[in-house]
């Protein structure tokens, strides 16, 4: 994948994404933007809180998976192999993994096409209402 050369040496921006996932930013960004998160409803005002959340495997942490059992909403993570592999490792100690619904991830899959087919409308610029 090609990186345009305004964001610099892919090693760096590999290296800043890397700490931000270990600093805890990440978990930070995915809390604020549940906090601001509406779901429209047919009638009445919208929603705070999604029935379920799809996401992919950047977002398996614990924290995040803890906030989302804390508001009573179901999480469709996939759980990534290091992740696995240090539950094996503790044995019994590891804990239950999280649930994981293979149907329901698949609808993800929508969303991301329709993502990318705005993007591509837009000219490859922000999703509307978004400015760079």
């Amino acid at each position: 994948m090609h990186l345009p050369e305004k964001y610099g040496n892919w090693r760096g921006v590999y290296e800043q994404l890397r700490m931000w996932a270990v600093d805890g930013t990440w978990e930070r960004v995915f809390t604020a933007l549940m906090a601001r998160l509406r779901v429209p409803c047919p009638r009445g005002r919208p929603r705070t809180r999604p029935d379920v959340v799809l996401a992919d495997k950047a977002y398996s942490s614990h924290a995040i998976h803890e906030h989302l059992r804390e508001r009573g909403i179901r999480a469709v993570i996939p759980t990534p192999a290091d992740q696995r592999g240090r539950r094996l490792r503790r044995g019994s100690q590891g804990g239950r993994p999280p649930a994981f619904d293979r149907e329901t991830y698949k609808q993800r899959n929508t969303v991301e096409r329709c993502i990318n087919r705005i993007n591509r409308l837009n000219q490859g610029g922000s999703l509307p209402g978004q400015t760079r």
